[in-house]
Formats: C-alpha cells, sequence, structure tokens
C-alpha cells in the first residue's frame, strides 16, 4: 500500500502538488476564518444578552425599586389638611407614578422569561392595588380620624406585598444576569480554546506541508542541482536518484542521466583520442627513425654500389686502353676483379632485398656473433683502390693500417 502511494504520489506533476499544497493551506486559512467568525459570534451572541436584556433589566428594576421606595415617604404626609401640603404631596406622587410607569414600560419592551413575567405581573397587581390606597388615604387627607385602622394596614400589606415581589424579581434577574455572565466567560474561553485549536492545527497542517514540499521537491531539485555541478566537474561516478518518478522532477532526473551517460562517453571518447594520438606519436616516431635510417641507408648503398660500380668501369676502361698490350695473366686478373666486383654489387643487393624484408617484418632476425680479420678483408681491397685511384696507397702492418 505504501508503494502504491508513492507511486502515486511521484505520479502527480509538480504543479499538481504545488496547486494541491496552495489550495490546501487557502482552505486552513479560509476554515480557521470561519471557526474564528463564529467563536466571535458565540461570545457577541453571550455579551448581546447581558447588553440588550440584562442590563436594561436591572436599571428598569432599580429605577422601580428607587421610585416605590419613595412612594411611602410621599403618601405618608399627608400635610395635616394643609391644601398647600396635600398638593406638594400630590406633586411628589406624580413625579414618582411617572418614573415607575417609565421604568415598567422599559421593563416590558425587554424579553423575558416565563418565570419573570409572572412575578413581574404580580408585581404590577401588588402595586396597583398599594396605589389605589394610597389614593383613597389622601383623599381623606382632611380627617384624619376617618382614617381607620383597617386601611393603614392594608397599605402595609400591599407595600409590603409588591415589594416583596419587586424584591424576588430583582432577584431573580440578578441570578440570571450572572448566569448570563458566566455564559459569556464560557463562552469566550471556549472561543479562545476553538481558536487556539485551530491555529495549532493551521500550523501543523502548514509544517507538515512544508515539510512535503521540502522532501518531495525541493530537496530532490537541490540534489539534482548538486549532480549537474559535479558532472560539470567530471565527477561521472555519482549516482542519480528520482529518475523513476513521473512527474517533472523524474524527467529532470532522466535528462541528467543521459548528460552522465553523455559526459561518460566523452570522457571515454577523450581517453581513446588521447590513447590514439599517443600512439599516433609514438607510430611517427618511428616513422621518422625508419626514415633516418633509411637515408642513411640510401647513403650507404649509393656509398657501397658506387665502389664496385668504378672498379668495373675502372678495369673496363683498362681493358679497352690495353686490349693490344695485355697478355693472357693480366687478362684473366682484369675479368676476376671485374667479377669480383658484380659479385659484390649481387651480395649489396640481396642485402638490400634482406634488409626491406626485415623492416617490413616478413623475416626474423637472427643474431649468430663471430671473430672476423679484418686486416685481411682490408688486404683483398688494394687492387680495387689502385683499379679507381692510381696514386692511393693501403698500408697494412699488425700495429694498425695506414692509407696514403
Amino acid at each position: 500500500m505504501g508503494a502504491m502511494l508513492h507511486r502515486i504520489k511521484h505520479s502527480i506533476s509538480i504543479r499538481a502538488q504545488l496547486s494541491f499544497v496552495f489550495l490546501l493551506l487557502l482552505v486552513v486559512v479560509i476554515l480557521v476564518g470561519l471557526e474564528s467568525l463564529r467563536s466571535l459570534r458565540l461570545v457577541n451572541d453571550a455579551a448581546a444578552e447581558i447588553r440588550t436584556r440584562w442590563l436594561p433589566s436591572t436599571h428598569a428594576l432599580g429605577d422601580l425599586n428607587n421610585f416605590t421606595t419613595d412612594v411611602p415617604p410621599a403618601a405618608a404626609g399627608r400635610g395635616e389638611g394643609s391644601p398647600a401640603k396635600l398638593a406638594d404631596n400630590q406633586g411628589q406622587l406624580a413625579y414618582l407614578d411617572r418614573g415607575i410607569e417609565s421604568a415598567q414600560i422599559a421593563y416590558r419592551q425587554i424579553h423575558h422569561d416565563l418565570a419573570e413575567d409572572k412575578l413581574y405581573e404580580q408585581f404590577a397587581a401588588y402595586w396597583k392595588n398599594y396605589r389605589d390606597l394610597v389614593t383613597q388615604r389622601l383623599s381623606s387627607a382632611g380627617a384624619e380620624s376617618q382614617i381607620g385602622a383597617a386601611l393603614l394596614q392594608s397599605l402595609d400589606g400591599a407595600y409590603g406585598a409588591a415589594s416583596e415581589t419587586l424584591a424576588q424579581l430583582t432577584a431573580l434577574n440578578a441570578r440570571g444576569e450572572r448566569e448570563a455572565i458566566e455564559r459569556s466567560n464560557r463562552a469566550y474561553a471556549e472561543a479562545k480554546r476553538r481558536t487556539a485549536t485551530m491555529i495549532i492545527l493551521a500550523g501543523l497542517l502548514v509544517t507538515g506541508a512544508l515539510i512535503y514540499v521540502t522532501r518531495s521537491i525541493s530537496m530532490p531539485l537541490v540534489g539534482l542541482a548538486l549532480r549537474m555541478h559535479g558532472l560539470a566537474a567530471n565527477e561521472t561516478a555519482s549516482q542519480v536518484s528520482g529518475a523513476e518518478r513521473l512527474d517533472e522532477i523524474g524527467e529532470m532526473a532522466r535528462a541528467v542521466c543521459v548528460f552522465r551517460d553523455n559526459a561518460v562517453d566523452l570522457a571515454s571518447s577523450r581517453q581513446a583520442l588521447a590513447e590514439q594520438a599517443a600512439m599516433l606519436q609514438e607510430r611517427l616516431v618511428e616513422e621518422q627513425r625508419l626514415m633516418r635510417l633509411q637515408r642513411n641507408f640510401v647513403s650507404m648503398a649509393s656509398h657501397e654500389f658506387g665502389t664496385p660500380l668504378a672498379v668495373i668501369d675502372g678495369h673496363a676502361q683498362r681493358l679497352e686502353a690495353m686490349r693490344d698490350r695485355l697478355t693472357t695473366a693480366e687478362l684473366v686478373e682484369r675479368v676476376r676483379k671485374v667479377r669480383s666486383a658484380v659479385n659484390r654489387l649481387t651480395h649489396l643487393i640481396n642485402n638490400l632485398i634482406g634488409s626491406a624484408r626485415l623492416i617490413d617484418g616478413r623475416i626474423g632476425l637472427t643474431f649468430r656473433p663471430a671473430q672476423i680479420d679484418v686486416s685481411a678483408i682490408l688486404r683483398e681491397e688494394p687492387p680495387d683502390l689502385s683499379a679507381t685511384n692510381s696514386t692511393a696507397r693501403l698500408t697494412v702492418s699488425p700495429s694498425g693500417t695506414k692509407m696514403a
């Protein structure tokens, strides 16, 4: 399975792999952004509940508590029947009634659950009952004796019921506000945790993408570049990896292999050319040596041919000049010398033919050392020399040979 995935990965083009990596990073960024927006929405919802419900409710209930607390003192001061005092009390009560009505309107405009609505309805009923009793009491402000104990007791009971219900409603609102704050804190902590988790996951994915790009693309490219530098420095023994891949890196690796093979062939060709040049140089030297030997041989052969030909020519001239005066013995001697010169020429010609065969390698050379008598050879030359040059003399003695 791993080998199959490896082959599949190496069969996908580099462009497709990079596109996939960048697409993955884009998806990660989008997911991180969406999760951050979702977390912010949760925090905003929790804060909005506090902002739009609990804070206005707390403000409205605070106003109700403040205004309802001020009503009993204003209702108790009847001015002892004085019209001015009674008007003043009526003004204070009217102001407090307007404040209470405004607070009630503000509270009713806020959405509440069933328990809060039920408590508020109870408070509103108790407070209406209390205000009716306060109005009844104020209407009898001039006849204190006419206010019975039952009315005062009803006032106290109605106010106590309204105050208790408002206190319960305030406590319920405070508890709901605390719960909303706790929910907001939890939402913030959850949002922070989710954001941190997404950031960590995004970091891991980005790190994985970088490792993938480095191992699958960057490192093979760097390796191929190093192989190319090595081949440029004639390091043809280096191995090229990645030629089995089917993507662009595989094509580059195969091109490097071709370049390496060509470099190896070129190096082999250079070596063969160098060896051939060395061999040609050796052959040239040998040809030059043979040409020198040939020139020396031709010079020596010309000299060697010249001597017997001169002897033959000299004796022929002597024979022609002394044809009437020669005796039989002299004629025989002259003929012997001519034949000796001819034999020498024949020997030289045979030596030339043998030398040519020896140079061509058609015959072998056998070395047989032997002692010769040089003086005996030289003693055979004076007649020849006398035939070519009558003034030349060759003297042979035990101490050496002298020529004059």
